[in-house]
């Protein structure tokens, strides 16, 4: 069954805006074909590490000696960090006093949490230099280094973003979503291996419809279409992103907000393409997919079984994480909360894209910022694995697209009264 908005598109209605040769001409790199069923052909070259990939038994140790601190010369304002800090000794405030999160394998109460955020903040706001800025901490704070199971500390660094993208009436176009009534969250304590899904014929918990079925068809006839856009990829790229704006022909917004997924493993189609060869490091792979024949994009699409379903929500702020706390720009962050809890303040070193306000790539530069663990996402996965949260607009979204590097991180966090 082929669904009616890929016949509407294929007509001509919001197609795709071009049709060049495939494979693309990229000097250097392999001109090989990716099919959705699986990563690359045989005997494709990987060239990089797989994020997302999960690393069982994640320790963290405590730094010693306490030189290993990273210098904490900041390449972001410091009342962005002193703004993280204060919503996050908010969200540790809101919790009952007694709860208690480990890290290093030491116990620390919801109370204490929150007097460490509140030192923090007073800290951040002195606008101390690096060296005695990483004295202070050095005196007041235990200091945790997230490692790999093999001892490594360095991990996957990407980031993500608030996006906007064109939406009109639920048809023409692609549509986003509302959530199913049949849709099913999963108890984290069932021990399944999805986190949605839906109850089959015999009774069974079990994933939801893959993208590809959606795509096909599989919802149609449900009412659920909420909006629609002009590319599979604009969806791909909300759904990457987890919320959105979307933008109508006159301009105005409505914010469309996270509200369930499919339960399917996500798999990064960008990633996906730069592993095998398809596009270079550095490419903008949204640009990339739409610039594709409709066909050839909505194969390249559903590479990602994962879908997300959305809800339009008031409000003109930015998106809110996992914690309850809106996202702040460059601070906050995603981690695998089975390995980085949420809630916690850290010093991560790594490398990013630098781009114009125009989105125009400049070049790229290392840098080390205090972050915050506001959020999670169901990509991130592993000991020294983060997404950082990077703004909206152009810059941000030039950046974002670009950012996969290397990394560490460094957790810190008050030192219990003697």
């Amino acid at each position: 069954m082929v669904a009616a908005w890929v016949v509407a598109l294929a007509a001509g209605v919001w197609a795709a805006d071009s049709t060049p040769e495939w494979p693309p001409a990229v000097p250097g790199w392999a001109k090989v074909h990716l099919s959705p069923e699986a990563e690359c052909p045989p005997g494709s070259p990987r060239r990089y590490p797989v994020p997302g990939k999960a690393e069982p038994g994640f320790v963290v140790k405590e730094l010693q000696p306490r030189a290993d601190l990273p210098l904490p010369k900041d390449d972001l304002a410091a009342a962005s960090a002193v703004e993280a800090a204060a919503k996050t000794q908010d969200y540790w405030a809101a919790r009952p006093p007694q709860e208690k999160v480990t890290v290093g394998g030491r116990a620390y109460t919801a109370a204490h949490m929150a007097r460490s955020f509140a030192a923090l903040k007073e800290v951040l706001a002195r606008g101390l230099g690096p060296e005695a800025l990483k004295a202070e901490i050095e005196r007041r704070f235990d200091i945790y280094q997230a490692v790999k199971p093999d001892g490594t500390v360095e991990g996957t660094m990407t980031a993500y973003y608030d996006p906007e993208i064109p939406v009109g009436l639920p048809s023409p176009g692609v549509p986003i979503h509302r959530r199913p009534a049949d849709l099913v969250k999963v108890d984290p304590g069932a021990g399944l291996p999805f986190d949605y899904g839906r109850v089959d014929a015999d009774g069974k918990l079990v994933p939801y419809h893959t993208r590809r079925q959606i795509d096909q068809g599989a919802l149609a006839g449900l009412g659920l279409e909420m909006r629609s856009t002009p590319h599979p990829a604009d969806l791909l790229d909300l759904q990457t992103e987890g919320s959105g704006w979307g933008v109508f022909p006159d301009g105005s917004r409505t914010r469309i907000a996270f509200n369930g997924a499919n339960g399917q493993a996500f798999r990064s189609v960008g990633k996906i393409l730069m592993d095998c060869g398809i596009i270079a490091p550095g490419t903008d792979w949204i640009a990339y997919l739409k610039s594709q024949t409709l066909a050839r994009e909505i194969e390249l699409v559903d590479v990602n079984p994962r879908y997300v379903f959305f809800k339009e929500v008031p409000g003109t702020g930015g998106p809110w994480g996992a914690t309850g706390i809106e996202l702040v720009a460059g601070r906050s962050v995603a981690s695998d909360p089975k390995q980085v809890g949420l809630g916690l303040a850290g010093i991560l070193v790594s490398r990013k894209p630098v781009a114009s306000d125009d989105g125009g790539i400049q070049g790229y530069a290392d840098f080390t910022r205090f972050v915050f663990t506001h959020d999670v996402g169901s990509a991130i996965r592993g000991a020294v694995r983060l997404d950082v949260f990077w703004g909206a607009g152009l810059k941000a979204q030039a950046e974002a697209r670009r950012m996969l590097f290397p990394g560490k991180l460094t957790i810190i966090v008050l030192k219990p009264a003697a």
